[in-house]
């Protein structure tokens, strides 16, 4: 195996996720750089801050199908999954993981 399979097996830029009771799978993107350094500015700095408008734009940017992220990205699509907690929590989880957003702020500048 080259090299560069070996590191897109162990690194994808794509995970499939199954939100429970939808009829269909989504995929989470991993994230660009512009993209990331853009979804920064808007983060909330206060801990304590809603982060709700933040993780919208979030999985605007990173859910979609097996071709890209976009599936949200509208303000009706964003409102549609503003209310489906179950199924937001599941793919925000999955876009924190991928884009190796998890862990507290502290944490990540660390490494």
């Amino acid at each position: 195996m080259s090299l560069f399979a070996t590191l897109q097996a162990a690194l994808p830029t794509k995970r499939e996720v199954h939100p429970d009771g939808w009829p269909e799978s989504v995929w989470v993107h991993r994230l660009s750089l512009p993209d990331l350094i853009a979804l920064g500015s808007i983060q909330p700095v206060d801990e304590e801050a809603d982060n709700t408008p933040w993780l919208m734009e979030l999985l605007a940017r990173c859910v979609g199908d097996t071709d890209g992220p976009g599936e949200f990205a509208t303000a009706e699509a964003k409102a549609w999954l503003a209310v489906q907690s179950k199924a937001l929590t599941e793919l925000a989880n999955a876009a924190l993981q991928i884009n190796e957003l998890t862990g507290s702020a502290i944490d990540r500048k660390k490494g």
